[in-house]
């Protein structure tokens, strides 16, 4: 440039200035970039309208040059190349809804992150998702809504897995989006509650989001939902499902494995010395029995001696246990005092599942113990039957007497009579559990309305109709009938019916037969105060 200008001045003789003011009108495409351009924006910055006060998207429009200038582009914009028949230049464009821009001087913007969104352009920073929703991908506008029946447990949820079943609900199946509402007693359902931890019993959340199974109730492995009352709070101590205190297992924590029994509060294998016992204690009650014939009078006498005298204390006491055995059976909550005398007493009652029952019968069911326990008084009465039929032939004098085999047998029957009332009405006594079925008070492990129920019934009503009903129907038969038996000197008659006369004075022959209704009242309370 210099040369072509010194050529010039050299060869025309014109001045400097004149030289110069021609070369600039010829090459103006050369020294037109030299110009600086307001317009013209470098990164990180753009156009701006100083008459407007506002950043422009184009070079249109535009004042004059000292109206435009370049500007950083503040948080919420970012600066944006831009090309035009003035050249290239940029410009500040606003960051589109689902993204932010946090600082100036900013050439891009951020998509917002996941449980996050912006629905507004030019913005700042993003709004997190409001519960009940989330939001799994970058970018975005909108959250998503959690499905039906969940929520999330605040605001920025960032992936469904966070949507979890309102408190009160359940997920039964992994991977589903299915809740089911828990139990209204006997279960605690917190937020995002699912089977799985139910059963593992550990939360990701935390324990305060472990759902369980309160105290005092039981379920089963593969039905979690389901929800069973215990008889017993000490046996059912919660948490997991088929959780189980002492070893038991079954609905609801009933029953101690096969081969084992309860000893010392929790389930042991049974001891060897358990069936010896058994087995002992039956002979000693049959060979008993024959002895006690022998020590019965044979003939009713108005005056009691001291073995008669002796006799009936040891009854009137052996009725108070069997009555303590029946009130023990009560859903009540006994002090601790008292929980050992009344344990005692439910042997009265034959009420042996705390003597090691099942290691006599191991395997049977429960069903079974029970008619095992049914059969025991006609097995007693078909024992003395033997023993009569089988003395007659001995001596005469050691020959049992019919009449007096009888009122022995009347003996045991009226003697366990509130035993057999209160076992007569163990199938009748169900109660609730949440989940709608019933099972025995007495043997929860029992459902009603099931196989087992059904058979326990049958005993039952048996029990009920003969060893009840008929029995008492005949002894007030009895009672009636002895003054006339007396009169016409039908003695074998009153013998057979001694065991009604024998504890009262002969004015009051008949006071027994009120004391047998007395136990049957006491064994008809139990269903309702259970």
């Amino acid at each position: 440039v210099v040369n072509s200008l010194l050529s010039d001045a050299l060869s025309t003789g014109d001045n400097y200035s004149t030289v110069a003011c021609r070369w600039l009108r010829k090459n103006e495409d050369i020294w037109r970039a030299w110009v600086p351009d307001p317009s013209q924006c470098f990164p990180q910055f753009g156009l701006f309208d100083l008459r407007s006060q506002s950043f422009v998207t184009d070079r249109k429009n535009l004042g004059p040059a000292d109206t435009v200038e370049c500007r950083a582009c503040p948080a919420g914009l970012k600066s944006q190349r831009f090309a035009d028949n003035s050249g290239v230049t940029h410009i500040c464009q606003v960051c589109e809804p689902g993204s932010y821009q946090s600082t100036s001087a900013a050439t891009s913007c951020i998509p917002c992150p996941s449980g996050e969104y912006e629905d507004q352009p030019g913005q700042q920073q993003c709004h997190r998702c409001e519960a009940g929703k989330y939001q799994d991908q970058l970018g975005q506008s909108d959250c998503k809504a959690c499905p039906v029946g969940t929520t999330s447990l605040g605001r920025g949820a960032a992936e469904i897995e966070d949507c979890g079943c309102h408190a009160g609900s359940i997920k039964m199946v992994a991977g589903s989006n299915n809740c089911t509402k828990c139990s209204e007693e006997g279960m605690a359902c917190p937020f995002h509650s699912t089977v799985d931890v139910l059963r593992s019993q550990i939360s990701p959340l935390g324990d305060d989001f472990q759902p369980r199974v309160l105290e005092g109730f039981y379920s089963a492995e593969v039905a979690a939902r389901s929800i069973f009352k215990c008889r017993s709070t000490s046996h059912c101590p919660g948490g997991a499902p088929a959780h189980c205190a002492g070893g038991r297992r079954g609905i609801p924590c009933s029953l101690c494995p096969k081969g084992q029994t309860w000893l010392q509060g929790r389930c042991q294998d049974c001891p060897v010395s358990f069936p010896i016992l058994w087995c002992l204690m039956f002979a000693v009650v049959l060979g008993g029995l024959v002895l006690l014939y022998h020590a019965t009078k044979q003939f009713v006498s108005a005056r009691a001696n001291l073995v008669d005298g002796f006799g009936m204390v040891c009854q009137v006491f052996w009725e108070l246990g069997q009555t303590m055995a029946v009130i023990s059976q009560m859903t009540i909550d006994w002090p601790e005092e008292a929980q050992d005398i009344l344990a005692f007493a439910k042997f009265l009652i034959f009420d042996m599942d705390d003597f090691g029952l099942r290691c006599l019968l191991p395997g049977f069911r429960t069903a079974s113990c029970y008619a095992f326990i049914a059969m025991c008084f006609p097995v007693v009465c078909l024992w003395l039957l033997l023993v009569w039929r089988v003395s007659q032939f001995w001596k005469e004098e050691w020959r049992w007497k019919f009449s007096r085999t009888a009122s022995l047998m009347g003996q045991v029957l009226m003697t366990e009579f509130s035993t057999i009332s209160n076992l007569a009405l163990v199938p009748f006594m169900c109660y609730s559990h949440p989940n709608g079925m019933h099972s025995l008070l007495k043997h929860p492990d029992v459902i009603c309305g099931q196989e087992q129920h059904t058979f326990m019934l049958v005993i039952g009503i048996m029990l009920l109709v003969v060893g009840v009903l008929f029995f008492l129907v005949g002894c007030a038969y009895a009672t009636i009938m002895l003054p006339a038996w007396t009169a016409q000197r039908r003695i074998w008659k009153v013998q057979m019916f001694q065991f009604l006369i024998n504890r009262f004075r002969h004015d009051s022959w008949w006071y027994e037969v009120p004391l047998l209704t007395r136990g049957r009242r006491y064994a008809e309370c139990d269903p309702f105060l259970g």
